[in-house]
């Protein structure tokens, strides 16, 4: 495997594991704080900010990242046709991420779209996704632990 791959597969598990337990300080930062660098959010708030976060990130994970995992398992799909269809599912998702201030998961995503021609092997790619993979559902296991629920009492159903 290309040291570049195996470093990057490295550092996305390293910092993976860091968050397996404890949440990254940005999390705290957006969801406890109201800091986000960029200020992004409108007329001075930050909670639209937040439902972006939890549903782009969701969005990601789940509906992305996660279902090319499963394209990784199909015999039809070669690594050239997934190294061309990666970035459409990844980066306008990842892109918007770092706009709203989680800058690792963009930096992540640029670094494994800007490595793809290094990729030998099908293997080599999952082993990629998988640990960006393992990432993002840690990243958002925190998003949803943090995000304010509690506001959606201001908004009881009504028959």
């Amino acid at each position: 495997m290309n040291n570049k791959i195996l470093d990057l597969i490295n550092k996305i598990n390293f910092e993976a594991n860091k968050i397996a337990n404890e949440p990254p300080e940005v999390i705290i930062d957006i969801f406890q704080r109201g800091i986000i660098k960029n200020k992004s959010g409108t007329r001075g708030q930050y909670f639209s900010t937040l439902i972006f976060i939890q549903g782009v990130c969701r969005s990601l994970a789940y509906d992305c990242v996660n279902n090319f995992m499963y394209l990784l398992d199909e015999e039809n799909f070669t690594k050239d046709h997934l190294i061309t269809i990666l970035p459409r599912y990844f980066r306008a998702n990842a892109n918007f991420l770092g706009y709203c201030g989680l800058d690792h998961v963009w930096d992540f995503t640029k670094a494994i779209i800007n490595n793809l021609n290094l990729i030998e092997t099908k293997e080599q790619l999952y082993r990629l996704v998988s640990a960006y993979n393992y990432y993002l559902a840690n990243l958002y296991t925190w998003i949803q632990h943090y995000f304010p629920w509690r506001l959606g009492n201001e908004f009881p159903l009504r028959d």
